[in-house]
């Protein structure tokens, strides 16, 4: 699990919105792309996104699993309408689990992004989670608290599984 500290993805083919990895390795661990899509409004066309997971159970079982590994892909494609900031609702939960210095490094790279950039944030059993942007290791937080505080975050107030069923329909990565 020490190769998600250095960064170590491996990208298998592609798949689904806008090209997005098919499939992600790290050591033994191979994630499969599970939902895909890109956040757009209007005409403008934000960033794509997937989620990777092992694909042996239910997306909701093993999102909620701390002992399944998981992986989100982000790619920027525009940059116009990022807000300043990491937007409130996100930064609430991940304050909470990131050191200072960790904290301030994912504010100064959040600042910098631009159209092209890759973001990575796994999670894996033994490494807790990593955020790592253009292959560079950005944060990291042991244990599964992070994961489960940004999906409280996402759902917006939903059940988990009625979110996912949700998203799933209009984001199948194939």
């Amino acid at each position: 699990m020490r190769a998600l500290a250095a960064a170590a993805f491996v990208i298998a083919g592609a798949a689904g919105a806008e090209s997005v990895p098919g499939a992600l390795r790290f050591g033994e661990i191979r994630l499969e792309a599970a939902i895909c899509g890109v956040r757009s409004t209007l005409w403008i066309e934000h960033y794509v996104a997937a989620l990777y997971l092992p694909g042996r159970r239910s997306a909701l079982e093993e999102l909620l699993d701390p002992t399944s590994a998981k992986a989100l892909y982000v790619r920027i494609l525009n940059d116009d309408h990022l807000p300043l900031r990491i937007p409130r609702e996100w930064r609430e939960p991940i304050v909470r689990h990131l050191s200072v210095d960790d904290l301030a490094r994912a504010r100064a790279a959040y600042r910098r992004l631009r159209p092209g950039d890759e973001l990575f944030i796994a999670y894996l059993p033994d490494a807790g989670v990593r955020l790592v942007i253009n292959d560079r290791l950005i944060a990291s937080s042991s244990g599964h608290a992070l994961v489960e505080a940004v999906l409280g975050t996402w759902t917006e107030g939903k059940p988990l599984g009625e979110k996912l069923r949700e998203v799933t329909a209009d984001n199948t990565c194939r």
